[in-house]
């Protein structure tokens, strides 16, 4: 016994030389906003449950080991003091990573990496993942820099992949995440914000970036990754909707991108590095290279450095760009320390931020899909006045106070300038379909009868009809197959009747005729989008619309489906008026809801 005292004592003895305290430790605790977003996003399953892939079967809020087993089953109370417990362990696992890499984190620092460690494992930081590199590094680079906010937001939404491949739900989850890590937006809400874009290479090999990109929020696209195919090369990136998005694209929303490729050799492209900035990549001679300055916090970008002789200019939005040559190029980003900045506050548009006194600062109206059907007249503050007008930008110069500004809108078009329906006499800005007509010219499904006509009150033709659903098809080729119609010759809609006639997307009379002349009803239209979808019939209550007697009955099931996607939503009478002419504005309207609500593009 005393032998045991002995040694216990010169334990005590040592362990009271060692350098060490139990309050240096860090003891960070997880916020009542972050422990709310976990919950939210793992959802709280009271019976066992297991995921595609998983080794080990979940219950509760996403709680996973060998000791759960199938048919396990919790009570709501047992689930929430099972959460405390797991919270605690990914608390203490990330109170250590403070600990062992020196890191110096926020509340909203430590509660996104906790959520990210709850969702990911206490052993991800031993992984080749970039974000397990940056955090040991305290999120700098190799040179010390702090790191571009879209390089730590790319870095967390690569990490998307479950059982069954990439996760839409995880790489949104990746962002919010990177939010708050960055920004402390726990809500979305900030003025901050990025997009994702999803690659499918076709085929091909990607040989830079990742099948998951993060892009920042009204930026343009730096580069999209390069890929490869033997005997092919890469023509570009294309979305579900038919559009090429490349350098020259300013990322405002998440995609679904394939690659399209050519035979033969790709034609010769010079690398351009940015340092310190977006729009590093690989361009042909000849194309407009845009570029953009990281965001550094507490610094000011001065001006660009290049090695290579172009010219670098600012366009009207305020993006810098240039004409690649044939040779590479490396430019670098500048910067100088700001000092006395305060906050701006921007209610109803974007340009929050903080700011030197005397800067410039820019604001923003919000962009058309934000504030549909509306452009903004004013904005309203109590301590500063904005110049500007919306062609040449809005702006105010920013004093030693803090500022809020609010942004007023009245009903008209936010794109200006650049509204695609701008050259046609017959398109107010005030027009009851203009976004949605915009939409449609912008994307090419509907065009002008004339060069100064959109003509949207007349009604559409089967032809017209079938040029358009031909185009959102892409254009498939008809060789090989046969015309079935005795009407249709070699006219502008020839190969779009028989695309229709052979993928059954057609309203068949029995005689054997097109009709190319034919005025399309409402309900004929909602037959043909319900028959081009594929989609499944829903049975939904007409009555609310006093004609919906009317229906002929092989047209019912897709009146039905249109009205509930909100594809056709009546008139202001409270009718459907199914038999009556689609007028092209309406065409151009269901079209749009169909797009966005159905294909969600």
């Amino acid at each position: 016994m005393k032998r045991c005292m002995s040694f216990i004592l010169v334990l005590l003895l040592l362990f009271s030389l060692v350098p060490f305290s139990a309050s240096a430790a860090s003891s960070m605790k997880a916020s009542g906003n972050i422990i709310e977003y976990i919950k939210e996003k793992e959802g709280c399953r009271l019976e066992a449950y297991k995921l595609p892939g998983e080794d080990y079967w979940t219950i509760g809020y996403g709680h996973s080991d060998s000791q759960v087993k199938q048919g396990d089953k919790l009570t709501q109370d047992e689930a929430d003091k099972l959460f405390a417990q797991d919270l605690k362990k990914y608390e203490a696992a990330v109170n250590g990573y403070i600990d062992e890499y020196n890191l110096s984190f926020s509340q909203s620092k430590f509660d996104a990496i906790v959520s990210f460690t709850y969702n990911c494992g206490t052993n991800w930081v031993d992984k080749s993942w970039r974000i397990a590199k940056y955090l040991k590094n305290n999120f700098k680079d190799s040179n010390g820099k702090v790191l571009p906010d879209q390089e730590i937001a790319d870095a967390f939404g690569v990490i998307c992949n479950g059982g069954e491949g990439i996760i839409t739900g995880l790489i949104e989850r990746r962002i919010e995440e990177a939010k708050i890590f960055l920004y402390g937006d726990y809500t979305g809400t900030g003025s901050h914000d990025f997009v994702y874009v999803k690659l499918d290479a076709n085929g091909g090999t990607l040989t830079t970036g990742n099948r998951v990109v993060i892009y920042t929020k009204g930026q343009h696209y730096s580069s999209m990754p390069e890929a490869t195919r033997s005997g092919y090369y890469l023509d570009g990136w294309k979305s579900d909707a038919g559009y090429y998005y490349g350098n020259r694209d300013i990322a405002k929303k998440n995609l679904n991108l394939t690659a399209m490729w050519l035979k033969g050799t790709a034609p010769t492209k010079y690398t351009v590095t940015v340092n310190d900035g977006f729009g590093s990549g690989k361009n042909r001679p000849g194309v407009t290279v845009y570029l953009s300055p990281y965001e550094k916090s507490g610094y000011r970008f001065t001006g660009w450095s290049k090695s290579t002789d172009v010219t670098i200019k600012m366009d009207s939005d305020g993006f810098y760009y240039f004409t690649m040559p044939s040779k590479n190029v490396t430019i670098t980003a500048n910067y100088e320390e700001i000092k006395s900045v305060y906050t701006v506050t921007v209610n109803n548009g974007g340009g929050s931020g903080k700011y030197e006194v005397g800067s410039k600062v820019m604001l923003y109206p919000l962009s058309t899909e934000e504030k549909f059907g509306y452009k903004i007249s004013s904005w309203q503050s109590n301590d500063v006045t904005v110049k500007g007008s919306a062609s040449t930008g809005f702006y105010f110069t920013m004093p030693s106070k803090n500022v809020t500004v609010t942004g007023v809108y009245v009903r008209g078009c936010n794109r200006f300038d650049n509204c695609p329906s701008i050259g046609y006499s017959d398109l107010s800005e005030m027009h009851w379909a203009h976004y949605e007509i915009d939409y449609c010219i912008d994307n090419k499904l509907l065009i002008g009868t004339d060069a100064t006509a959109f003509a949207p009150d007349d009604p559409m033709t089967r032809a017209m009809i079938a040029t358009v659903f031909y185009r959102i098809a892409d254009m498939p080729s008809v060789a090989g197959k046969a015309n079935p119609y005795s009407d249709v010759f070699d006219e502008y809609y020839r190969d779009a009747a028989i695309w229709m006639h052979s993928s059954g997307v057609n309203i068949n009379d029995g005689s054997g005729l097109f009709c190319p002349d034919s005025i399309v009803s409402r309900q004929e239209f909602a037959y043909l989008l319900y028959k081009f979808s594929a989609d499944s019939a829903v049975d939904t209550d007409l009555t609310d619309f006093s004609d919906s007697g009317s229906i002929a009955e092989p047209y019912l099931d897709a009146m039905k489906w249109a009205i509930s996607q909100g594809i056709i939503i009546g008139t202001d009478e409270g009718t459907l008026e199914p038999q009556s002419g689609a007028t092209r504005a309406e065409i151009a309207a269901m079209l749009y809801r169909y797009l966005h609500i159905v294909n969600s593009i």
